[in-house]
């Protein structure tokens, strides 16, 4: 009797030990990760999924190439806008035991895409480099027909003599050589600026090499 008792009272203490989660055996599992493709265009997403192999409470952790986010989810979404080999480790946690796994994919190019990047930027610099030349030819004009009208001036209606021709015909030139510094300036400052831009557009577009028309930038009007 005394031995059924002790028995009794021990399968007692283990079920009120188990209960309370006092001792409680973690449950063996194994994590794998995998992108949503083998391989993906760049700027578009790619998503990584981490699976384990037993039901239970998890958390996660993420590592990864072009700094990864970490977020405590069993899926992890990132676009990358580079080529190349991307790598993702996941970390899954439960009852205090880890493991880890790694994934990777490969990003390519979108060749049509970046084309069509570097297309919107070339159109926009073309845009503003022709409405600038317009104001560039205008200012021209604008410099010779007033030349033309202080020479009329200085020769045709002047009636202070020799004197007179000599001062008003310095006034003309000199008034057309400003003229035509500030015209040339105003479109040089607008055409640097612009092909500026249009570089700095290229570089973030990632277009392939000889798909802009930078190299042709030489044969710009200059306004010498």
């Amino acid at each position: 009797m005394k031995i059924k008792f002790l028995l009794t009272i021990v399968i007692l203490a283990a079920a009120v030990l188990c209960s309370t989660g006092a001792v409680k055996a973690a449950t063996p599992f194994t994590v794998s990760c995998s992108a949503n493709a083998q391989e993906v265009l760049a700027n578009r997403p790619v998503v990584w999924t981490a699976t384990v192999s037993a039901l239970g409470t998890y958390n996660f952790s993420w590592t990864g190439t072009d700094n990864l986010s970490s977020i405590d989810s069993p899926v992890n979404t990132r676009v990358y806008n580079k080529k190349g080999k991307k790598t993702a480790t996941v970390t899954a946690t439960s009852n205090g035991v880890s493991k880890k796994a790694t994934c990777s994919v490969i990003i390519n190019q979108d060749v049509r895409a970046d084309a069509a990047c570097i297309g919107v930027a070339v159109l926009a610099r073309e845009d503003r480099l022709g409405r600038a030349l317009e104001t560039y030819t205008d200012d021209l004009q604008d410099a010779y027909r007033k030349r033309a009208d202080d020479l009329r001036l200085a020769y045709v209606w002047n009636l202070t003599g020799l004197q007179g021709i000599k001062d008003l015909k310095k006034v003309a030139w000199t008034n057309f050589n400003t003229s035509i510094k500030n015209a040339r300036n105003k479109w040089q400052t607008t055409r640097n600026e612009w092909w500026a831009y249009y570089r700095v557009a290229g570089n973030l577009c990632g277009a392939p090499s000889g798909t802009g028309d930078g190299s042709f930038s030489g044969y710009e009007v200059k306004g010498n």
